[in-house]
């Protein structure tokens, strides 16, 4: 017998304390139709939140406890192994989004990028404005399971694969801030990164 309480897609998605302003950007970034938010939109009419996206994978029948597609993802999305955190489980939906990411690699180096945090408690992105965004089929969903009461709930669900985010102080010490492509690559140390796009208005 199902405990009713599990099929309630809010039971996944705790807004509570300081979760509500977590994940009340979270549904900005990834929900809104607003061209200036950097990151990638869900553009599925029928999303406008987490907990329909929890519906959704209640409705196909998934198992929020154990279920876990990061080979699915790697194998055959190609999905960087790096991406994954071991205390995270991955789940894949099919659904429509634009994809709000670009490699470093693909911009040049002067391409001037913004120092902004998109969701408040998370390190800061580096954001670039584009003129469109490809498309994509699939989306993930990212789970967690409280410490105590090992109760899974939802850290973020975005259209596309996982990828790794710039975690790095040097860069949130410089947020509100602008810098180039290549200034980037000489604070990361690294020629390849992950940067977050808007859509021009």
């Amino acid at each position: 017998m199902k405990c009713p309480e599990r099929q309630n897609p809010s039971f996944f998605v705790p807004r509570s304390g300081d979760m509500v302003a977590y994940y009340e950007a979270t549904d900005k970034k990834h929900f809104s139709s607003d061209r200036g938010i950097p990151g990638s939109k869900f553009t599925d009419p029928k999303l406008s939140c987490l907990e329909d996206i929890v519906e959704m994978l209640i409705h196909d029948g998934r198992n929020l406890y154990v279920d876990d597609d990061r080979n699915e993802f790697i194998q055959q999305h190609n999905a960087n192994p790096n991406a994954f955190s071991s205390s995270c489980r991955y789940l894949k939906i099919e659904t429509s989004g634009s994809l709000g990411a670009i490699h470093a690699a693909d911009l040049t180096n002067d391409t001037v990028l913004d120092v902004v945090r998109t969701k408040p408690g998370v390190p800061c992105s580096l954001v670039t404005t584009v003129q469109q965004q490809p498309e994509s089929q699939i989306a993930v969903v990212v789970l967690a399971d409280h410490d105590i009461t090992h109760q899974p709930f939802i850290i973020t669900a975005f259209p596309g694969v996982p990828t790794k985010p710039i975690a790095d102080e040097r860069i949130d010490l410089l947020e509100g801030n602008s810098l180039t492509v290549q200034e980037a690559k000489n604070i990361l140390g690294v020629d390849n990164f992950w940067i977050n796009t808007r859509l021009a208005r």
